[in-house]
This record gives structure tokens, C-alpha cells and sequence, in this order.
């Protein structure tokens, strides 16, 4: 129930997250140094679920990071298997209906 207080290990308002990192991380420059930032999964569940994917210059990276004790680990790679089935599907048709790229996965 919203308002009340979370156990010990969950998000007061969410579970799962999904987040894509798209935005340009720009190159630093000081007095002689420079460094390239660039945004890297941490491998750290801070959720129970969550599907961190970094925009790179060759592709996606795509990262699952979960709570072994509630997920096991077969479960997480047939999840990432589906979510790669239907981002190729998309890709490859973008005018069907997600529901149709779901429904051939299964």
C-alpha cells in the first residue's frame, strides 16, 4: 500500500527498473589530462529487476542485473532471450504491433 513503510531490500514505489542511457556523456579535459566518460552497468541490483541498456557507438549493451535469491538465473536468460527476439522484431518490422512480436516469442 502506497504511504507505507517498505521492508528491509525494497523500493518504497517501484521493483523493476528499466533504463536506457542515451544521453552523450562528453569527453573531460583538465590541464594536460583527458578522460572519456563513457556509462557502464554497475552489476549492482538496487531492484528486484532491472535491464540497464547503454548506447554505444558499435550497439547496445544491454545488462540484467536481478536478485539471485527471488530470480534464477535460467529465468533472467529466457527473459533476456524474449526481450532480444522482440527488439530484433521491431527493428527488423517496425510497423507491427509489439502484442504480434510478443505472441511469436512464446
Amino acid at each position: 500500500m502506497l504511504g507505507d513503510s517498505p521492508g528491509p531490500g525494497h523500493n518504497p514505489v517501484f521493483e523493476v527498473r528499466f533504463a536506457l542511457q542515451n544521453h552523450p556523456v562528453p569527453d573531460v579535459t583538465l590541464h594536460g589530462l583527458s578522460a572519456r566518460l563513457r556509462m557502464r552497468s554497475t552489476g549492482t541490483a538496487r531492484f528486484q529487476l532491472g535491464c540497464e541498456i547503454t548506447e554505444l557507438e558499435e550497439g547496445l549493451e544491454v545488462a540484467w542485473v536481478f536478485r539471485p535469491k527471488l530470480f534464477p538465473v535460467d529465468e533472467i536468460k529466457g527473459l533476456a532471450s524474449m526481450f532480444q527476439t522482440v527488439l530484433s522484431g521491431a527493428c527488423g518490422s517496425p510497423e507491427r504491433q509489439i502484442a504480434t512480436l510478443v505472441t511469436r516469442t512464446q
